[in-house]
């Protein structure tokens, strides 16, 4: 059948992975249009928040090492382009020297050769002593760890797309697509089109526009944030107070420097929670969750006021084995998937937006992503 195309390429979601892509893209093609059912940056969604981490010494695995070098170079063109989008202050990974999360961090960052210092405890207490420490912990620092700037990135992303020609359809909801032997159907808000390819980056809203062997599987969750107040903010500026990831006396947590000069993100003590309706999230935390995280700075952060002053929640999708989607999907392969980043994705999301305008417009993604591969929902539904 010979379709009257109304595009080349449809994004699904203008998000972190949509706007990324959508991005990348435009470098290569004007014919693009996006979807979003709110809009760019939308505070709803997985972008909200203010900041995300960045690091390259990842406990995660050293199979992320090629993904997060190119995601650091995309970051650092989007920079290039008048964008606020990463600034590298360095980061700190803290845990006991004899724990699990330390040595599988440290085997990671051997594995890729990537750029570290291990501080012990004497030296992690003297160079940040924001930190109140317990006897065993230790840090590794990460020079090229940083901030990234949600709300700039995905908006400076989608600006330049739309410079370079590229559509944004914002407030129109996508209920369905259909994959076709020479093109994608997409149903939405404003009626039926016709795509050579459509890239589904719906972040917590994607299940209903897969199929059932991955939605079956994908759980959106809750994510809770919290900001403090600082006695002091100097000692929270983010030349004084990088970025880190802690898992210290059964306690996980994560934070970043103050980029209000008063308040300062610590997060992690509330943990995620699903199942649920990412278009009705709770978005106030219960008592025992503020009293978690109140109970963690009082503990871990003297120069904090223990009282969140800031709580907020986003949602953001799941997989069982933490590891994300990305490439087109079994049996439709008009159809790209790049979701379930499992509060995870943001590090990587300009990376992925490179390799998802590899793959659709070159065929090849460019680097090894077997880890992410759809295909491994398709096995597991059989068994």
């Amino acid at each position: 059948m010979n379709r009257t195309l109304d595009g080349r390429i449809a994004v699904i979601g203008t998000g972190t992975m949509g706007s990324m892509a959508l991005w990348r893209l435009s470098q290569h093609t004007d014919d693009l249009v996006a979807f979003d059912s709110h809009h760019a940056a939308h505070d709803r969604s997985a972008v909200g928040g203010d900041t995300r981490l960045f690091r390259v010494a990842y406990q995660e695995g050293a199979v992320y090492a090629p993904l997060l070098d190119l995601s650091e170079r995309m970051f650092h063109e989007l920079n290039a382009n008048g964008v606020n989008a990463l600034n590298q202050w360095g980061g700190l990974s803290i845990g006991s020297a004899n724990g699990q999360y330390i040595a599988e961090l440290l085997a990671s960052v051997r594995a890729t050769g990537v750029e570290h210092e291990i501080l012990d405890h004497a030296q992690l207490s003297r160079r940040y002593p924001q930190h109140a420490l317990l006897d065993d912990d230790i840090a590794v620092f990460d020079p090229r760890g940083g901030v990234i700037r949600t709300d700039e990135a995905v908006l400076g992303a989608t600006g330049l797309a739309t410079a370079n020609g590229a559509t944004v359809v914002s407030g129109c909801s996508v209920q369905e697509i259909i994959h076709h032997a020479d093109a994608v159907e997409v149903v939405s808000d404003n009626g039926t089109q016709f795509f050579e390819q459509v890239v589904v980056t719906s972040g917590a809203w994607s299940t209903p526009l897969l199929p059932d062997y991955l939605a079956e599987a994908l759980m959106p969750r809750r994510v809770p944030l919290t900001w403090f107040v600082a006695r002091n903010p100097a000692e929270f500026s983010p030349e004084a107070f990088p970025i880190f990831v802690r898992e210290s006396g059964g306690v996980h947590m994560f934070g970043a420097p103050s980029v209000d000069a008063a308040s300062v993100k610590i997060s992690g003590m509330a943990s995620e929670t699903g199942s649920i309706d990412p278009s009705d999230l709770d978005r106030s935390l219960s008592r025992d969750e503020m009293a978690s995280a109140n109970d963690a700075v009082a503990r871990f952060f003297p120069g904090l006021i223990p009282s969140c002053v800031r709580a907020d929640t986003y949602p953001d999708l799941y997989t069982p084995d933490m590891r994300p989607i990305i490439g087109r999907l079994p049996g439709a392969p008009r159809i790209y998937a790049a979701t379930g980043f499992s509060g995870r994705g943001f590090k990587m999301a300009a990376g992925v937006g490179e390799v998802i305008a590899r793959d659709l417009l070159t065929g090849s993604p460019g680097m090894d992503l077997d880890f992410a591969s759809p295909d491994r929902f398709v096995t597991a539904s059989v068994s």
